[in-house]
């Protein structure tokens, strides 16, 4: 497995290598400044600049160990010959057999690219180009610092893996609350439009109740009116009434006093008529 296959795969997982890919981005952005400023004198033009050469570098058929270049394997590292042991400062002071070895150790253990980032990490620490003790050195070191690294990564991806496992967990409980939360909100919208409804209803109910009530006084008020004028009119029948009473009481009076005097007459009428037949009779029998 490649190095350099590794942090590519790790700089696509999670927020923490985004970070490590922008550090990687901003570092390449410093390596093309110093790569034109050593060629050219001159610091670049401007951004535009910087990325022409960066992307001529980066796209830059890249050979493989048996010296072919396959056009369609691009990217990732400076292109740099295939025989980078020969750049090493005293390979070429060693024996066939070591220098043998010196290769053997390099290509058995390591990818092309893997020993290109080597040799640019310690260019770049170092400053200076390394002898063959000293890379070897280094790019074990530096392949067992980029496997702490990588592991390191991997549990802190694991770590957040297990954190956003959780979050979407809460996230999808306090969904669910939500939705709850929704749908009784829906039902109190529903329940109180209803509620709505009922009070439109029973205003409107209120309102005609209210004009049934003034329609109804205005009635009682006309009829309180009209039996106000039957109670006078009661009234003064009544008076009437008492009146003829009294008229007739005093007729009756009247009238028992004109029997009387009629009786007191008939008596006399009577006591005449007898007197006129005795002396009739009287007569008649002389």
């Amino acid at each position: 497995m490649l190095l350099q296959r590794h942090v590519v795969e790790f700089v696509f997982n999670g927020s923490s290598s985004c970070t490590s890919y922008r550090r990687l981005k901003h570092k390449k952005n410093i390596t093309d400044k110093e790569t034109i400023m050593t060629f050219t004198g001159r610091p670049p033009k401007d951004a535009s600049h910087i990325e022409e050469v960066k992307h001529m570098i980066e796209t830059f058929p890249h050979p493989n160990l048996d010296n072919v270049v396959h056009q369609q394997n691009t990217g990732g590292t400076v292109p740099v010959d295939s025989d980078i042991w020969e750049k090493l400062s005293d390979f070429r002071s060693l024996t066939d057999e070591q220098q043998r070895e010196t290769r053997e150790f390099l290509l058995m253990r390591f990818s092309i690219e893997d020993l290109q980032l080597a040799w640019d990490q310690y260019f770049v620490q170092k400053g200076e180009i390394p002898n063959c003790l000293q890379y070897r050195i280094f790019i074990n070191n530096w392949r067992a610092e980029m496997m702490r690294t990588i592991e390191k990564k991997d549990d802190e991806i694991y770590h957040e893996r297990d954190e956003q496992q959780l979050l979407h967990s809460q996230l999808e409980l306090v969904n669910h609350i939500y939705n709850g939360q929704l749908r009784r909100v829906h039902d109190l919208e529903q329940d109180n439009n209803f509620l709505r409804d009922n009070v439109h209803q029973l205003e409107n109910e209120v309102e005609q109740k209210s004009e049934d009530i003034n329609r109804i006084r205005d009635i009682t008020e006309v009829q309180g009116r009209h039996v106000y004028q039957l109670r006078r009119t009661i009234t003064q029948k009544d008076r009437q009434i008492c009146d003829q009473c009294s008229q007739l009481r005093d007729l009756e009076d009247t009238k028992g006093e004109y029997g009387s005097v009629i009786k007191r007459q008939k008596l006399m009428i009577k006591e005449k008529k007898d007197k006129i037949r005795h002396k009739v009779l009287q007569l008649m029998n002389k």
